[in-house]
């Protein structure tokens, strides 16, 4: 899992416990998706500012480590 933080207007937004997200480009639309199997849905994705941290580059390494059936040596989460 790891935090999905954007921003539409002033403030920064922190979503936890998310383990995807799609980026709907003709419909203007960021889908995220919780651990419990909700989905949010953001509209006007294009006036958004997104930042992801170090926790969504381990998260990507570990579900790639799961795919390829072998560990992933990066200098970042190793």
């Amino acid at each position: 899992m790891y935090n999905f933080k954007y921003k539409r207007w002033f403030f920064f937004k922190s979503l936890k416990n998310v383990v995807g997200h799609h980026h709907h480009a003709q419909m203007d639309r960021m889908d995220v998706h919780f651990q419990d199997g909700s989905i949010l849905s953001i509209p006007q994705w294009s006036k958004c500012y997104l930042k992801l941290g170090s926790d969504f580059f381990i998260f990507q390494k570990k579900e790639l480590e799961k795919q390829a059936g072998q560990p992933i040596h990066t200098q970042i989460g190793s």
